[in-house]
């Protein structure tokens, strides 16, 4: 039977903690992560249309919707990979995940893409396969794809699976404005240090958050600071997003129209 629809629910992510190592030649930077799947997701949805067309939608009006898309890089990627012929094809994202957050809003629906489409188009990928695809459009890609606990390293591409975080409730605080991961990781660049990751303390630390609330922030300017950008958190946070339990293995949950 020819599969026509798939639906993919595509969790979050967040850091229980990061190291920043150094920056590489390529531009990007080595880290040192332990990062989480949790509970608020978008709705991806990807369905044959008669043509040959590519065509994007999103139930939020401030995100691109072409090629600038991390969705519709993934969509590319996964035909240009596999050498398949594309059909007509409409991508939908229901967004629920904020963006410039840090939660990998944008790479949770890239990694969701493709794994709808390896469903989909029938192609029978690895886990290994996607990671491989997904790392060429973004470093969290290949996380939001295995999901659950893991210790991240490289950019975010060599993954290894952690014991899962104890059962809890995580509170996610969004403020009424976003961090720009490059000019993020751009202030770690001008202090211009090297150093190896203290990996006995973060990985000790990382496992015992079920108790712990940790703090990590970056500190964008002179007008917030510290404690006033915590404050502003508190104070602009939207409490849509303050309760959502953890995800642990799976990082995708899926339904499929066959005809």
């Amino acid at each position: 039977m020819t599969v026509k629809r798939v639906e993919v629910l595509a969790y979050a992510k967040i850091n229980l903690m990061l190291d920043i190592i150094r920056r590489r030649t390529d531009g990007y930077h080595d880290l040192f992560m332990i990062m989480q799947s949790v509970g608020v997701a978008d709705r991806v949805t990807v369905e044959r249309e008669p043509g040959r067309k590519l065509r994007l939608t999103a139930s939020i009006e401030d995100i691109p919707l072409d090629d600038k898309n991390i969705a519709w890089k993934a969509a590319a990627l996964f035909f240009k990979t596999t050498g398949l012929r594309r059909p007509g094809l409409h991508i939908h994202l229901e967004k629920h995940i904020p963006h410039a957050a840090g939660l990998a809003g944008g790479s949770a629906d890239g990694a969701a893409v493709l794994v709808a489409l390896n469903r989909l188009m029938g192609t029978g990928l690895s886990t290994d396969q996607l990671c491989a695809m997904g790392v060429q459009i973004g470093a969290d890609v290949p996380f939001c794809i295995v999901g659950g606990t893991c210790l991240a390293q490289g950019i975010g591409e060599v993954l290894s699976p952690l014991k899962p975080m104890p059962s809890c409730h995580i509170v996610l605080a969004k403020p009424d404005f976003g961090v720009n991961t490059g000019k993020a990781y751009g202030l770690f660049d001008t202090n211009g240090k090297t150093h190896n990751a203290d990996q006995l303390v973060c990985i000790g630390l990382g496992l015992t958050l079920g108790s712990l609330l940790v703090w990590g922030t970056f500190h964008l300017n002179n007008k917030y600071g510290e404690h006033g950008l915590m404050k502003l958190l508190a104070a602009k946070s939207h409490p849509r997003y303050i309760l959502n339990r953890r995800k642990t293995n799976r990082m995708f949950k899926h339904k499929k129209k066959e005809e």
